[in-house]
């Protein structure tokens, strides 16, 4: 098989298979999870700042 026709035949399947839809389906499945991760890495530096303050005895926040 001529790599340039196998080439075209992997760029037609991911055609057919990778729609708008699909790519705006999973991606709205995934913000959740993207803002509860961030949510999360800013309130544990938050609260990791102010209990090593504290441990010091210095009121950061």
């Amino acid at each position: 098989m001529d790599p340039v026709s196998a080439m075209d035949a992997v760029v037609n399947a991911l055609k057919t298979i990778l729609t708008t839809d699909a790519m705006f389906t999973n991606l709205a499945a995934i913000i959740p999870v993207v803002g509860g991760v961030l949510i999360f890495a800013f309130t544990y530096r938050i609260i990791r700042r102010v209990v090593s303050g504290a441990s010091k005895g210095k009121a950061r926040i």
